[in-house]
Parts: structure tokens; C-alpha cells; sequence
């Protein structure tokens, strides 16, 4: 692994001053002028290291075990990055008052890229988070400096009932929405006063609800007291959503089903993006000042932390998402499946002895590929599939040169 991985550039420069660092691999890394402080507050008296390692091709993510995930939701790469700075045999991080910028060259100019934060570890497995809260909660990257409770909007919506949001299940409505969860979320609209009331409860609104066998809600009932406006208001929304979708239904008339509403507080990614480019705009325009006129396919990007970054979007897909099985004949091995037409890779997680990609597009062409180390030698399986729920095999391991190594994983 560490003879396929990029190489580790190092720079030393004087952080009292502006200063551009250019990769081997087109990556641009503006550091603005007394940015980097100790972890403490302290300022650097002396030079500073620098140390920026580019992953751009597939040979690259898997000699780190990188993969292209949020969570449990795909992302497509246009590269990432490793950056750490330090003085003195200590690490330095970004003073929480300035920012640095990042440009990628674009590989797809078409794509609205965003920057993504990873664990700092400098290791593998990381797991990517948006550098930018979408949701309420303290998360990765984002200047708590610029946030407080004027970024948070208070919605309504179905809690605590995570299977709701299936499609397989009773939920499913006949509505492009597509179940009651999606459905609440979206069209749920009370006045003003109502959604106050709503959500100053000290706990979560239980509502009980009758089906017909047309699949329509004809009656609901609260367990809890709310006021007749609140309960007129909610019962009137739900009597005229679309029909459940009886194919999909397990409703017997006449039964009662329960489910919650809450108040989500939810952060406004709109109005921290207007905090964010007021605050750190300056530096993105300098940076722009100095970088190289020609340089004019890239995606630009304020940061405000070191480690792990990826320049990635979320790979929106329609279709049906299961998990992929894969059976190996070393179970002691790595499998990575590589996707045929986007930039994705994804790592597979053993369990009970099978590898498994979860939440993966059904039909999607990949490539399977299979490393693993026997008898002190390392070994390769490489082959085409399509995403189905069929489990697949993979065997075959033969040993190779690095070279052999590099050709087969970056190939078409």
C-alpha cells in the first residue's frame, strides 16, 4: 500500500507571511498570514512544516483505505486531500478568526462540488462530513464563531419512527412525496402561532389514525391536549394527503396506527453561507489575486480546518438502494468495489464472514477488487459486476508487481 500511495510533499514556509503551496497534482493551497496558531492560541515564532499528500486516482484512495462516504450516502470525488501543518514538533491548526483556500482543477466542470471534512487522524477509513452543517447539531468544519439561534428554522415533522421512511412498508403513499414521512416534511404548513404551539410542547404530538381500505385516513385522535385550533389544523392536513398506497399497505380498517410529530430545529445552510462569506471573504479574493491566471478551471473553496479534505457532491441516484453482498475466497483481504461512471469507491465491511457495501444503486456497474496477503505475498482479484441482490464471488488471487497493481486498479 504505501508503494502506490502519492507522494508526501513537504513545504516549509513563514506563516507571518501570505503563502501559496502548489501540489505535484494541480491542487492550490492558499494560507493567509498569521492563520496558523498552536492548538493553545499561541502564534509560531519560527518556520512552519507543511506537509499535503493529493489522492486523485483509485490506486491512490485504496493505499489509504479511503472511500467516498458520508455516513450511509454515496459522494462522488473530484479529489481529496491530507494537509498538516506544524512548528517546533507540534501540530497547528487554523485560527477560529481566518480561513485558508483550497482550489481543485476540475475534472467535471459541471458539478456542483462542495468541500468535505474527514477525521483528522492522518489514517484511514474516514468518513467524510459536509464542512457545513445541513442539519441541527454541532458537526465538523463549520465556525461556531458565526453561529447561533437566529440560524436555526423550527419545522414540524414525523419522529421517531425511522422506518416510516420506507417505501417497502405500510407508509408509502401514492404521491410523488412518496411516503408519509417525505410527505409531512414537505407540505405540512401551520400558522404561525400553531407551529409555536406545536413545538413548546414537552414532548412529542402522538397521533392515532384509521385507514379506509382506499387507503385514506378518515379520522385521527390525540393522545395528548393540544388546543382546537392546533388539533382541527393537524387533523384536516391528514384527512386530505393522498391514499396510502394499498399494494405496499398493511392497514386493516377499523385498527388504530400511531406515529409522532416533534419540532425539528434545523440549521439555515443559506444564512451561515451569508455569515461565512462576509466574515471570510477577503481571503478567498486575495487568494484569487495570487493564484495563476490561467488556473481557470477550478472549484474554490474557504476552509477552516486541517486534515482530511475532499471536494466531492452528493451522487443523487432514484433508484432502488440495497446492500451488496460479496464472498471472497480470503476472507483476510481488503475488497473495494470501484463504480464504472462516476468517482466513487466504497470499502466493504466484513460481516459474518461475507463483505458488505450497503445502500448501494441497484444496476450500477463496478468493478470488484480484492487484495489480501498470503504466505508472504500479496495477492489481487479484480472483476466486472452489476449491483443486484444476488451475492457475488470473487477468487482467483494472483500476485503482482506494483506496477501491474497500478495499471489494473486505474484502467477504464
Amino acid at each position: 500500500m504505501d508503494a502506490i500511495a502519492p507522494n508526501e510533499q513537504k513545504f516549509t514556509i513563514d506563516p507571518a507571511t501570505d503563502n501559496i503551496i502548489k501540489g505535484e497534482k494541480g491542487t492550490q493551497v492558499f494560507i493567509p498570514a498569521n492563520a496558523l496558531k498552536f492548538k493553545d492560541g499561541t502564534t509560531p515564532s519560527g518556520r512552519v512544516k507543511i506537509e499535503l499528500k493529493e489522492f486523485f486516482s483509485v490506486s491512490e484512495f485504496i493505499s489509504n483505505n479511503l472511500s467516498t462516504m458520508s455516513d450511509s450516502f454515496l459522494l462522488e470525488t473530484n479529489g481529496m486531500l491530507y494537509i498538516f501543518a506544524s512548528a517546533d514538533g507540534k501540530e497547528l491548526v487554523i485560527d477560529n478568526n481566518k480561513s485558508y483556500t483550497i482550489a481543485f482543477s476540475k475534472n467535471d466542470s459541471t458539478k456542483n462540488m462542495e468541500l468535505f471534512y474527514g477525521d483528522s487522524s492522518g489514517t484511514g477509513n474516514v468518513n467524510w462530513q459536509l464542512a457545513s452543517p445541513r442539519t441541527e447539531g454541532f458537526g465538523f468544519g463549520y465556525d461556531s464563531l458565526l453561529v447561533d439561534s437566529a440560524l436555526y428554522d423550527e419545522k414540524i415533522k414525523v419522529c421517531g419512527w425511522t422506518w416510516m421512511t420506507s417505501n417497502e412498508w405500510g407508509w408509502k403513499l401514492n404521491h410523488p412525496d412518496s411516503n408519509l414521512w417525505n410527505y409531512v416534511e414537505r407540505n405540512l404548513k401551520l400558522p404561525e402561532n400553531l407551529n409555536k404551539e406545536l413545538c413548546d410542547l414537552d414532548s412529542y404530538l402522538t397521533i392515532k389514525c384509521y385507514v379506509n381500505n382506499g387507503g385514506k385516513i378518515y379520522k385521527t385522535r390525540f393522545n395528548d391536549q393540544t388546543s382546537l385550533a392546533l388539533s382541527e389544523a393537524i387533523s384536516n392536513f391528514f384527512r386530505n394527503i393522498p391514499p396510502f398506497d394499498m399494494r405496499k399497505a398493511k392497514f386493516y380498517e377499523g385498527f388504530e396506527y400511531g406515529f409522532d410529530l416533534c419540532c425539528h430545529r434545523e440549521f439555515n445552510q443559506e444564512k451561515y453561507a451569508q455569515r461565512f462569506k462576509q466574515k471570510y471573504s477577503q481571503y478567498q479574493d486575495k487568494a484569487i489575486e495570487k493564484m495563476d491566471k490561467g488556473d481557470l478551471g477550478i472549484y474554490i473553496f474557504q476552509a477552516t480546518k486541517l486534515g482530511w479534505i475532499n471536494c466531492d457532491w452528493f451522487y443523487e441516484d432514484q433508484r432502488e438502494k440495497i446492500d451488496f453482498i460479496v464472498n471472497t475466497s480470503s476472507q483476510d483481504s481488503k475488497t473495494f468495489i470501484v463504480f464504472d461512471s462516476i468517482n466513487s469507491i466504497m470499502s466493504g465491511n466484513m460481516v459474518n464472514g461475507k463483505f458488505v457495501f450497503p445502500n448501494v444503486p441497484v444496476n450500477s456497474k463496478v468493478k470488484l477488487i480484492a487484495i489480501n496477503f498470503e504466505n508472504g505475498k500479496p495477492g489481487m482479484a479484480v472483476q466486472q459486476s452489476v449491483i443486484s441482490n444476488t451475492p457475488v464471488s470473487i477468487s482467483g488471487f494472483k500476485n503482482f508487481t506494483i506496477s501491474e497493481l497500478e495499471k489494473q486498479l486505474n484502467k477504464g
